[in-house]
């Protein structure tokens, strides 16, 4: 629940990520047919996200969710299950909308390479800022080269460091 009430076995049930725009407490409490539980958590203090929509094109092939791209968690290197999204061969096209104009200082994204589970970093990642999402201005480039070293982990940062105001829009492409 969202309202500061106990949950129920009639209450609704999480099924994916939901909204919080003001204050709020979140009750959850696990339920199992056959089973009862007296025990339940609640958190009531969350990082409110800065993004009005996130848009992937390609979605991710191990089911994680979008949103691991922008909770500033780390995935935890040479772990495929920790906090990484997992395209098999597509490209990586990600769109953030921010709530509102807003300055950008940098803009980081972080890449596994990990020969044993196939995982490999892209050619080339592109940065581009827009003001309104139509006419976007691209602000990095880079075309990586694989060595071809077998059997590494890494990680791979692309990271260009920018001073715009009043960006509405982020694109990242990997390919």
């Amino acid at each position: 629940t969202t309202d500061g009430t106990e949950p129920g076995e009639q209450s609704a049930v999480y099924k994916a990520p939901f909204m919080i725009s003001n204050t709020a407490t979140v009750i959850a409490k696990p339920y199992k047919k056959g089973f009862t539980s007296d025990y339940s958590v609640s958190q009531a203090s969350f990082k409110l996200s800065p993004f009005k929509s996130f848009l992937l094109v390609n979605h991710p092939a191990n089911h994680t969710a979008a949103y691991e791209l922008v909770d500033g968690i780390y995935g935890d290197l040479g772990e495929m299950k920790s906090g990484w999204l997992n395209f098999e061969g597509k490209d990586l096209d990600a769109t953030l909308e921010f709530n509102k104009p807003t300055d950008i200082k940098s803009i980081n994204a972080r890449f596994m390479d990990d020969w044993w589970w196939n995982v490999y970093l892209p050619k080339k990642v592109i940065f581009e800022i827009s003001a309104d999402g139509k006419n976007y201005k691209k602000v990095f480039e880079e075309n990586y080269s694989i060595d071809g070293k077998s059997w590494t982990i890494r990680c791979y940062e692309f990271k260009n460091d920018i001073n715009e105001t009043g960006i509405r829009f982020v694109r990242v492409f990997a390919e």
